[in-house]
């Protein structure tokens, strides 16, 4: 019930932004005069963006001897992000590695690492970038920076305390689970020794991050609304991040209400940004269909 609640309750606050943003002159008047060259220089970025997750998942999967083919780790990853519109929570990650074991017979204690790593790498690229457009900004204040950031890292730390003393005890209470994490304690091993690892996740990671970003700027392009580079930063990394700390199915409807929160605070047109906000989505979700389907073909390939 629950789950169905949270649901409606995204998919509602979804609703009302768009026909909110509808209502505005200036939004009726950019959608229709939209630029369909940054539109679809965001819906490419938008493809990319998957790519370029699956790809470093596979160079890390390779790092612990458990390879997968780029298409492969494409379609995995796109179902993986999928299901976070059906399930509340934090269910990308174990859908991912249940997906992998299941279909594809990678080491599901072997993959624990790398998607431990890639969900880290995807809390910081927004929280950072969200962190650099509020110091860039010239109304920004110093001292705002300080609570969240101290507000992160306690969460952080607390979230791991509570992750070990939970391992500790059922290795303690479970022979069984004992071999599991010993799998995945030596998974963990390798992966923070090799140093190809390091290079192929922050670098695929910053590739990332910045055709996010840009898919984001180019959306508000194709509606004639000029985002300055801090701007840009902020609208495309503070609203994901709060969509990860809510148990709502993709973050349906906060991302897109912080946005225009941001927006609005920033002197943007409200409108236009409710507008942009629900433009972003669905390009990304354009984006993320358009790299399974691509891939596809590649995929059926390579299992014939």
């Amino acid at each position: 019930m629950k789950r169905w609640a949270s649901m409606f309750a995204g998919i509602s606050v979804f609703i009302l932004l768009l026909g909110w943003g509808m209502t505005q002159p200036a939004t009726r008047t950019a959608l229709s005069t939209i630029r369909w060259l940054p539109a679809l220089g965001a819906l490419a970025c938008a493809t990319l963006s998957p790519v370029l997750h699956a790809w470093r998942w596979q160079r890390l999967l390779r790092v612990i001897r458990q390879p997968l083919s780029l298409s492969v780790a494409v379609h995995v990853t796109t179902w993986a992000t999928l299901s976070n519109y059906l399930i509340p929570g934090y269910a990308w990650a174990p859908v991912k590695g249940v997906v992998a074991r299941q279909i594809y017979g990678v080491r599901l204690a072997r993959a624990v690492p790398t998607l431990l790593v890639e969900q880290a790498l995807d809390v910081l690229g927004p929280l950072l970038a969200g962190l650099a457009g509020l110091a860039l900004l010239p109304q920004a204040r110093r001292i705002s920076l300080a609570t969240p950031s101290a507000a992160v890292a306690a969460l952080l730390v607390v979230a791991v305390g509570i992750l070990a003393l939970a391992g500790w005890l059922a290795w303690r209470w479970s022979r069984r689970l004992q071999a599991w994490l010993s799998e995945a304690y030596q998974a963990t091993r390798t992966l923070l020794r090799s140093p190809e690892s390091y290079g192929w996740a922050f670098g695929l990671s910053l590739m990332r991050w910045t055709v996010d970003i840009l898919s984001v700027w180019l959306a508000a392009a194709a509606l004639h609304l000029a985002l300055s580079v801090p701007a840009a930063l902020l609208l495309a990394g503070a609203p994901v991040v709060a969509g990860m700390l809510v148990p709502i199915p993709g973050g349906l409807g906060v991302r897109e209400a912080s946005m225009v929160g941001l927006g609005y605070a920033l002197g943007y047109p409200t409108g236009l940004i409710a507008t942009l906000a629900v433009l972003a989505r669905g390009i990304a979700l354009a984006g993320l269909g358009l790299a399974a389907l691509v891939c596809q073909p590649w995929q059926e390939a390579g299992n014939g």
